[in-house]
């Protein structure tokens, strides 16, 4: 089950987001997007991830870029750098 807590100044995602688990975790995590400022995501307790997880996250990069804010992803997983790879987003999502 995937889930998201808010604490030391971050959003931080747990468990498995995949696309078996992720439906309300991102329509919440779009919602808190939209707030205004930049958002920081701890990835550090994701256990897995699959390409719903890159699109979940490239819509929440989408939303506050066009607020003219930032998405920082900190602790990101390795299955998850690769996956950005795969899809070409390495450099859009990690050097922001």
């Amino acid at each position: 089950m995937a889930s998201l807590k808010y604490q030391d100044g971050r959003l931080k995602l747990d468990g498995d987001l995949t696309c078996d688990s992720i439906g309300g975790l991102s329509r919440e995590l779009l919602v808190l997007a939209g707030r205004e400022g930049d958002l920081t995501l701890d990835l550090a307790a994701v256990q897995g991830c699959d390409s719903s997880t890159v699109a979940m996250l490239a819509a929440c990069k989408e939303v506050k870029q066009r607020q003219q804010d930032k998405l920082l992803l900190v602790n990101v997983p390795s299955r998850l750098l690769t996956l950005f790879s795969v899809y070409g987003l390495d450099n859009a999502f990690l050097n922001a």
